[in-house]
């Protein structure tokens, strides 16, 4: 044993070197046997650093065991200088007491895992805590699998060999290395022209049916799930959950099974979207989601995706190729939401303006069946009056040909009178002149009457074809009319799969003022009436 002049402030390199200390003497010392080249400045006086070595059967240098350890231990801390910074891919992580193992292992690529090393840092006490809230604080926690970059002072044991304590840990190392992979995966993508494939689908214009994947008991899925539920209850919309893990080494053959399964159900009965939420947790829980197939899936999906994975600060490759991107689970379910109720305010605006229309139509149809009926009284009566004028002028010319023939007559009766007067025979001659006479007035009157009657028959037969030619197109209009009318009328829309709003004395409610100001109010549909209940103001 060989005590050794080492002040405190040396401890450590003397320590990293192999020296042990005596708590008895308060020094340090090293054993016998070894090197003591390492330890020269420490030496007390007169100690030679030449000590001589076993004689070997055949000249070459013969060590014990020790001292060809503490040979390679000497050179170790010769080559490394007491802090490095080393880089390496966690592959066990153990909790020993107050400190934490972590093993490491090449992170090169292509490297093939028969020719990888590895080796053992340790960090104790509060400089694992330390290194744990440095994690922490850059939304990362230590896992296996997670590519580290740690400072460490180099040890070389002479029972477990090369190892090191953690002094210091770069968070920046990690997200640089998940950078550089996201960087990697949207250029291919680009080159194979997929990568907007998604993004570029129109954005689901209503929301009926909604594919939902989820990790199981995440707090943002149930966020999700609280608004989620009430638009399934009113049956506005109906979402299928598929859970899934969204961090460990199952996470992407799960993810890639769930997007399977929307898809398939796709095929069965088309969805409007697909929606994938996480909902906070560790900051590198997103590596798992930058994996070349999950991404390639979306691109590749023609249902549009919808993301919210809870990081308002970080974008993943996700965001950039998912159809929508949202930060949040709350956020995308709020879109949502917002858009029904958006659909549902245009399509009570659509309402109003039809029922406004038809009234519309209906007072413009009522204004024309009065013109029409008006016209129509206006030319029946124009006929009639024309027909009795021509009537009257009939009448009046035969009248005046009757007086004109029964005054020529009576003049010429009144000559022959006085003839008559002269001699017996002139008047019994006249006398039968008079009756032919009278007997071809006579016939001439039923004639002339007969001529008279005849075409009065033809005006009133004229008069009444047109009356009824008038009327039946007439009531051919109003049958137009009336069949356009029941076509715009609320019980036409109703067939058509839409629903009518009311209060309880079913008078139609045209605003949202007026739903609120209801405690509850009825939805008719073609088939019937339900009543819904206002929980709260949307």
């Amino acid at each position: 044993m060989i005590y050794l002049n080492c002040p405190f402030t040396e401890k450590d390199q003397a320590k990293a070197l192999g020296a042990r200390w005596d708590k008895n003497t308060k020094q340090w010392y090293i054993a016998e046997g070894t090197p003591l080249e390492p330890f020269q400045k420490w030496l007390p006086k007169g100690i030679p650093l030449v000590q001589e070595k076993a004689a070997s059967p055949d000249g070459f240098p013969q060590y014990t065991v020790r001292q060809f350890i503490i040979g390679l231990k000497v050179a170790f801390h010769e080559l490394y200088p007491a802090e490095i910074w080393l880089m390496g891919q966690i592959t066990k992580l153990k909790t020993r007491g107050e400190g934490i193992e972590i093993q490491l292992m090449d992170c090169e690529s292509n490297l093939d895992l028969k020719n990888a090393c590895a080796m053992t840092v340790a960090a104790w006490g509060d400089k694992s805590s330390f290194i744990i809230n440095k994690m922490e604080q850059s939304g990362l926690q230590l896992q296996e699998g997670l590519l580290i970059n740690v400072k460490i002072r180099p040890k070389f044991h002479q029972r477990y060999h090369v190892g090191g304590d953690v002094l210091d840990i770069d968070p920046a190392a990690t997200l640089g290395e998940f950078a550089l992979l996201q960087r990697q995966i949207r250029e291919k993508l680009k080159q194979e022209g997929i990568y907007n494939k998604n993004k570029l689908l129109p954005q689901p214009f209503d929301f009926c049916q909604v594919a939902v994947i989820h990790p199981p008991n995440a707090s943002g899925y149930h966020d999700f799930k609280k608004d989620a539920d009430i638009l399934q209850q009113l049956n506005l919309c109906h979402f299928e959950y598929y859970p899934s893990s969204f961090e460990g080494i199952n996470a992407e053959n799960e993810l890639l099974a769930a997007l399977e399964a929307a898809l398939v159900q796709h095929i069965k009965s088309p969805i409007d979207a697909i929606v994938m939420i996480r909902g906070g947790g560790a900051r590198q829980g997103l590596l798992n989601l930058v994996k070349e197939t999950i991404v390639r899936k979306i691109c590749l999906s023609p249902v549009p995706i919808m993301v919210g994975l809870g990081h308002a600060d970080d974008k993943l490759l996700l965001d950039e190729v998912a159809n929508i991107s949202f930060d949040t689970p709350s956020k995308t379910i709020v879109h949502i939401r917002n858009t029904m109720q958006k659909n549902a305010r245009e399509a009570l605006a659509a309402f109003q303006d039809i029922d406004k229309i038809s009234a519309q139509i209906v007072q413009g149809m009522e204004k024309t069946l009065a013109n029409v009926f008006a016209s129509i009284a206006w030319q029946g009566k124009t006929a009639m009056d024309k027909k009795a004028k021509q009537i009257a002028e009939y009448r009046q010319q035969i009248d005046g040909s009757s007086k004109f023939m029964l005054n020529k007559w009576q003049n010429n009766l009144l000559v022959m009178n006085h003839t008559l007067l002269n001699t017996k025979n002139i008047i019994a001659t006249y006398t039968q002149k008079i009756a032919i006479l009278t007997n071809q007035i006579f016939a001439a009157k039923q004639r002339i009457a007969l001529q008279t009657q005849h075409k009065l028959e033809v005006f009133y037969n004229d008069i009444k074809l047109l009356s009824q030619n008038v009327v039946k197109q007439c009531a051919t209009k109003l049958n137009y009319l009336n069949e356009l009318i029941e076509s715009l009328h609320p019980e036409a829309v109703l067939k058509r799969g839409y629903a009518l709003a009311m209060d309880s004395t079913h008078k139609v409610i045209r605003s949202k003022k007026q739903a609120t100001e209801q405690n509850a109010f009825l939805l008719k549909f073609k088939d019937g009436e339900c009543s819904v209940k206002i929980n709260e103001d949307k």
